[in-house]
């Protein structure tokens, strides 16, 4: 099997994928008839680099504040209670503080520019309202000497956008002033829960703006941007737009604009944000009130409160965020050891693992029923009887020397349960069972022929090969450089045809794609299935089908 061209494989990038059937939910994309096709596809591939940045900036403030109730509290405490032996902070401090600030700025650049790319549609000028007519975008003037000399001084100016749900144009703006409001509320965010702590502690101040020259005075621009009263009435305008666009999704469920994954997503990113519930609350007086007086403690401390009693905010931004991305924990998460055990007997090397986690933020946008890919590189036994055990310190050494990977050994990980080969966003790792079962629905899919030993060992070659290696954010199968999820399987059973999707000039392999190949016809077969937390008992092949048709509604267990 392996011996077939490594070209046929490749040369799914350049052919069709017409015998790829898919029911999969509807992502952004538009027919290539659509007068806005091509803006479409810059919104797309835009997008991935945008999903990268707000991933980036929910673990960032995740990490200041994690450091914060380590090293800030204890600054604090000491301070309450008068202590004489006031806390140094040490050098590995010092260094997190320095990275994770670092980190920050370079993130926080990438959102804001995200903010400007669509900044006009909360210009004061533009008047906004929905219709069920054609999508128009129109200048109006005060009068004929605006209206002559606007083309030149822009002055008196009257922007209407009438916008249409229902048309891919109106659509596309829709997606456009979601992507800028997210970015918008997430910097919001960022500094209420995780940078105003730091802003309002001296000691910690003092290290963040000025102990690192490449980022000095960074909190002291970020207090300035949040307190700019123009901001604020920018985000509000959106905010109020968004929320009679949201109305009309509840009103119209089936449209393609409220069925769209990329709007999903968006939506989590929107509800989840503390500022859009609080935005409003936010008075104007408050605000100048805020920015004028230099002395006040918290603009948190006035505004966010439950009944007497100011809120824990750091606390309270650590669950908000944690929540964010994921909102609770997985159905298989709860399953007895005897039954981990049960499902570690049934899989075998090379076998691919599939799983669904519809609570985690980035499930949204991924189109079908699968989300995640993995490879089962099997137990110390299994590597042992197939002839690759002795190979692992090998493989390890090119890990660590092309991959940089930075984790221990293959056969300390293997011993310690850690069976699993999987891309996810920090990079190519090998992770156990019980770290994979955060999950709502797995499949093991394996191939239907049995392979020659040399085979086995080629293919684990290629799984173990792939450890270290960073994580592909723009999805492309046609370079191995960089890998996502489902590219595994592509890579690894590098001679095998697998249906890819071409989007935004490139090739992608979905989860879903990888299923596909386990269908009747296909060259793999499901050999054990979980929906909803539970075990599919029988007919699994037909039951697996049903889960990549969507048809959840058939899926029988007994």
């Amino acid at each position: 099997m392996r011996y077939r061209s490594l070209v046929l494989a490749l040369s799914l990038g350049v052919s069709s994928c017409t015998n790829f059937k898919s029911n999969s939910r509807k992502v952004a994309s538009v027919e290539e008839t659509s007068p806005v096709y091509h803006e479409f596809q810059s919104y797309e591939e835009n997008f991935e680099i945008f999903n990268k940045n707000v991933s980036k900036a929910l673990e960032l403030r995740l990490r200041a504040i994690t450091f914060y109730n380590n090293i800030g509290n204890k600054i604090e405490k000491a301070k309450l209670n008068k202590s004489k032996d006031k806390r140094v902070l040490s050098s590995e401090d010092l260094r997190l503080i320095h990275e994770t600030t670092k980190s920050y700025a370079t993130n926080r650049q990438e959102l804001l520019t995200n903010v400007s790319e669509y900044k006009w549609y909360s210009d004061k000028e533009v008047e906004f309202k929905i219709t069920a007519n054609k999508t128009r975008v129109n200048k109006e003037y005060a009068n004929w000497f605006s209206g002559f000399f606007g083309n030149f001084f822009d002055i008196d100016k009257k922007v209407n956008i009438e916008l249409n749900p229902m048309e891919d144009e109106g659509m596309l703006h829709v997606l456009r002033m979601k992507k800028s409001l997210v970015a918008a509320l997430t910097l919001y965010d960022n500094y209420i829960l995780a940078i105003q702590p730091y802003d309002e502690d001296k000691e910690l101040r003092r290290v963040v703006n000025f102990d690192n020259v490449e980022v000095e005075g960074l909190i002291k621009e970020i207090s300035g941007n949040f307190r700019k009263l123009d901001n604020y009435k920018r985000a509000l305008r959106v905010v109020e737009y968004i929320q009679d666009i949201k109305k009309w999704e509840k009103s119209n469920p089936k449209s393609s604009l409220t069925t769209n994954s990329y709007n999903h997503y968006l939506n989590e990113l929107i509800d989840g944000s503390y500022t859009y519930g609080k935005i409003q609350e936010i008075t104007i007086g408050d605000r100048i009130k805020f920015r004028l007086d230099r002395f006040a403690k918290s603009l948190r401390d006035r505004i966010f409160k439950i009944g007497d009693e100011s809120m824990n905010i750091v606390s309270m931004g650590f669950g908000n965020t944690v929540g964010l991305v994921q909102s609770r924990s997985g159905k298989m998460k709860r399953i007895t050891l005897q039954e981990e055990v049960s499902i570690r007997k049934q899989i075998k090397a090379l076998d691919i693992l599939l799983e669904k986690t519809p609570f985690r933020l980035t499930d949204k946008f991924i189109p079908g029923h699968w989300g995640h890919v993995a490879i089962w590189i099997g137990t110390e036994e299994e590597l042992k009887e197939i002839g690759m055990w002795d190979e692992l310190d090998e493989l390890y050494d090119y890990a660590v020397s092309v991959n940089g990977y930075e984790g221990d050994d293959f056969k300390t990980l293997i011993r310690n349960g850690r069976n699993i080969v999987e891309a996810l966003r920090p990079g190519v790792q090998i992770n156990s069972l019980r770290h994979f079962l955060d999950i709502d629905d797995l499949a093991v899919v394996r191939t239907k022929e049995e392979f020659s030993l040399e085979d086995k060992k080629h293919y684990l070659r290629k799984a173990f090969m792939q450890v270290g290696k960073e994580y592909d954010f723009n999805f492309n199968v046609q370079t191995d450089k960089k890998i996502v999820c489902s590219e595994l399987a592509y890579v690894v059973y590098e001679d095998y045809q697998w249906p890819v999707a071409k989007q935004v000039g490139r090739y992608t392999i979905s989860p879903d794609h990888v299923a596909e190949k386990a269908r009747n016809e296909g060259e793999f077969k499901p050999v054990l299935i979980y929906h909803d937390g539970k075990k599919i008992q029988k007919n699994i092949a037909q039951n697996f089908e049903y889960l990549l048709d969507l048809k959840y509604d058939n899926v029988t267990f007994y």
